[in-house]
């Protein structure tokens, strides 16, 4: 097949992918900024200058690559997101320009290593693997093409390969994982980036069907990546959790969920309940307490005085 999009990244295009980044972050602020301001503002984080055909061409690149609609105010002569024409889920951009940009900064840091390793300290992995993946899904997923892969699970000899029909990225664990269709198996699968290998961008364009946007939906309601097992047709609950003082704080600089609210120790979540949940919850041991729903406070309770007794 005709491959889309799998081209060797170039600085060029690293170049450009940080002023689009670095535009989005600026218009951003909402004070309309004007195209010199923006121009500064570039330089000021590191880009180089560039001519006025350059800016126009980002801002295309915004509007096609982000779904985002950025239009000029010819009364004050700046420039301003159109939130109503713009992609449903601002948050989620928002959150992925600043991954990006977190991702520019570490890379950088990288070529200075020797120089700041007095000032910080990088754990054995500080790029998730697959996260070269992340582009070319995104992109897929966005404009409707199929993808192929093979897919070689840990400690496994051999791997699967799959034609699938992206639907969703989704970050969970410092990890990034695909939620696709496969129809071949007439099914929705999870793929995490990191076990994914020679990843190819057809030129087959697939039908983003009602049915299974809402399905695809439902990966994004849930503490992880998976439903339970039986879940035939999976439905959110309201998740009401009660927390000692000492993990208040946290959970509210590291909220569980996007839909969580916290009120005084109360920690309200609305989530698809899995087991990933379960252990989570198990993890905070004496520091938690599930106030409803009922059937979930009682499989905690079950866990807990399973673990009690012992293995058996």
């Amino acid at each position: 097949m005709v491959i889309f999009a799998r081209k060797t990244e170039t600085m060029s295009t690293k170049n450009t992918d940080r002023r689009d980044y670095l535009i989005i972050r600026r218009i951003a602020i909402g004070d309309r900024p004007s195209q010199e301001c923006i121009k500064e503002y570039l330089e000021e984080n590191g880009c180089r200058p560039v001519g006025g055909r350059t800016f126009q061409r980002d801002l295309e690149n915004i509007r096609s690559n982000y779904d985002l609609s950025i239009k000029y105010d010819p009364a004050s002569r700046g420039y301003y997101i159109d939130y109503e024409e713009s992609t449903r889920d601002m948050d989620a951009l928002m959150r992925f320009v600043e991954l990006a940009e977190t991702s520019e900064a570490l890379t950088a840091s990288l070529h200075h290593r020797r120089d700041m390793a007095p000032y910080i300290s990088f754990s054995p992995m500080t790029t998730p693997k697959g996260a070269e993946h992340l582009r070319p899904l995104l992109s897929a997923a966005m404009n409707g093409f199929i993808v192929e892969f093979d897919h070689r699970s840990y400690g496994a000899s051999e791997g699967y390969h799959f034609v699938a029909e992206p639907y969703m990225l989704k970050e969970f664990d410092e990890r990034w994982y695909l939620f696709a269709y496969v129809p071949e198996r007439g099914a929705f699968r999870t793929f995490g980036l990191d076990r994914i290998h020679d990843l190819t961008v057809t030129a087959a364009h697939f039908d983003r069907l009602p049915e299974r946007v809402r399905e695809a939906e439902k990966f994004n309601s849930v503490y992880g990546l998976v439903y339970m097992p039986d879940q035939k047709n999976p439905l959110a609950e309201v998740v009401r959790i009660e927390f000692s003082s000492a993990i208040i704080g946290h959970l509210e600089a590291l909220p569980l969920h996007a839909s969580q609210t916290v009120e005084g120790n109360i920690v309200t979540i609305e989530v698809i309940i899995n087991g990933e949940l379960q252990n989570k919850i198990m993890s905070y041991g004496e520091h938690a307490r599930v106030l409803a729903p009922e059937s979930l406070r009682q499989v905690i309770r079950e866990r807990l005085e399973k673990a009690l007794r012992g293995c058996r």
